[in-house]
């Protein structure tokens, strides 16, 4: 339990500079007088404020979020309020993908087909199912282009993939953001929350973006 929780704080901390690096204030686990009195029931991690816009952010393992029920409470009462946002982000145990022994890695034909089957689910109205698969061939394609880039021991996690390719270089910081703030939806979605109060343009975004990491255009 103990490295759990390291593990929690390990990230809140990094996400905490993430946020001041784009320029907002950030507040480290509240006090009740630096809330609002519609969160005053609730303990969340951390406040990101800039502007008009205030993020409330929750780092938890799958262990602990099961012990945390309110949370679902909080990110309901958080989303109905015009200017605030809410992002769960999951730790610990996403670092280690068990998968069946059927299983293979897509190959680079076979990610840009699920890339387009996300773009025709778009395209239909169903934005949360098109994120969803176009997350999945997303993480495919990291895996592919990190194996590519020669970093043989690239991380199993999404969230440390991710950061090894901007750290390396790989990525660039805009498309690092647009990946971190696509794997957050993804999170929330994927672990039965309703996100309302996001673009749902970010899937196509998404979407050319892989297509130019993988040095492949969509097809029109």
């Amino acid at each position: 339990m103990e490295l759990v929780v390291n593990r929690e704080q390990e990230r809140l901390q990094s996400i905490a500079d993430e946020y001041r690096n784009k320029g907002y204030e950030v507040i480290l686990q509240p006090d009740s007088s630096q809330l609002p009195e519609f969160l005053h029931p609730y303990q969340p991690d951390l406040i990101a404020q800039m502007g008009e816009e205030t993020i409330i952010i929750e780092v938890k393992s799958r262990q602990s979020l099961a012990q945390a029920p309110w949370v679902r409470e909080m990110a309901r009462s958080i989303l109905e309020k015009e200017g605030w946002k809410f992002e769960l982000v999951l730790v610990g145990s996403e670092a280690e993908i068990s998968v069946s022994e059927k299983a293979h890695p897509l190959n680079e034909k076979e990610i840009f087909q699920s890339l387009e089957q996300a773009q025709e689910l778009f395209e239909a109205g169903f934005t949360g199912a098109s994120l969803l698969q176009a997350w999945s061939a997303t993480e495919a394609g990291l895996r592919l282009l990190a194996q590519r880039e020669g970093l043989e021991a690239y991380p199993t996690s999404p969230a440390q993939l991710v950061k090894s390719l901007v750290t390396e270089g790989v990525i660039s910081r805009a498309e690092y953001e647009l990946l971190t703030d696509v794997m957050n939806l993804r999170n929330a979605l994927a672990h039965g929350y309703n996100v309302e109060d996001y673009d749902s343009a970010i899937v196509t975004q998404l979407i050319n973006v892989v297509f130019h990491l993988l040095k492949a255009q969509p097809e029109a």
